[in-house]
């Protein structure tokens, strides 16, 4: 009985000896997915404050130039009108082109302003358990009507028990003490009591030894109760 049992631990333990690499190369694996998964994060962040907006930018500013050139073609026509017009008429086309001008100018700055404020919003990742999809996307429209970009909702089992926000970088930490006030003042106004919900507090990952998220990425961990 013995001899079994000592064959049995050899057994297992030369079992354990080949599993070894297997495990090391396997947290290696869950490494690089975490850290691929980050990188992908990132890469909406970047989209959406940098390339999204200019893009929106560009589109506003071509359609300023037609704008612009359909004027300075009327203004060339007032123009050459008023060179065989009475003198109250030539009066009026220094004005008539001074206006349009402001004009052009106003729109292409509230265009400029788009870009900026576009810029400036902070991308929000959230994670959610519990509840329903529905009520994570209602929490998400009430972020995003406070001026949040929020890509979408991810089921994420780690989420339960949560309700935090993290952030990566020092000059985020306002930014997520905002976010969780306004997470909570959202939460109730969707008829959440303060027994479904605890406040949603800000947490600090500025230490996290792993692949963070660019600065101006913040990430929303909170399990929704049920309905």
């Amino acid at each position: 009985m013995a001899k079994r049992a000592n064959q049995v631990i050899q057994r297992l333990e030369k079992q354990l000896d080949e599993f070894q690499p297997q495990a090391e190369n396997l947290d290696e694996t869950i490494e690089r997915v975490k850290a691929l998964n980050v990188t992908a994060q990132n890469l909406i962040a970047i989209y959406s404050q940098e390339i999204q907006p200019l893009a929106s930018s560009v589109k506003s500013f071509s359609s300023q130039l037609k704008v612009l050139a359909e004027q300075v073609n009327q203004l060339n026509t007032i123009t050459t009108a008023a060179d065989f017009g009475s003198e109250s008429e030539l009066a009026q086309t220094p004005n008539q082109r001074t206006a349009a001008i402001l004009t052009v100018i106003s729109d292409a700055t509230k265009a400029e302003q788009r870009l900026i404020q576009a810029r400036n919003k902070t991308t929000v990742f959230f994670q959610f358990a519990g509840g329903h999809r529905e009520q994570a996307e209602a929490l998400s429209a009430a972020l995003k009507a406070k001026g949040y970009y929020v890509p979408g909702e991810d089921r994420e089992g780690g989420a339960a028990r949560k309700h935090e926000v993290r952030y990566f970088h020092l000059d985020d930490k306002e930014t997520a003490e905002r976010l969780a006030d306004e997470a909570t003042a959202a939460l109730q106004s969707l008829g959440y009591s303060d027994h479904d919900v605890l406040n949603v507090v800000a947490e600090s990952f500025i230490s996290y030894r792993g692949k963070k998220p660019r600065p101006g990425v913040v990430e929303l961990w909170l399990e929704i109760p049920p309905r």
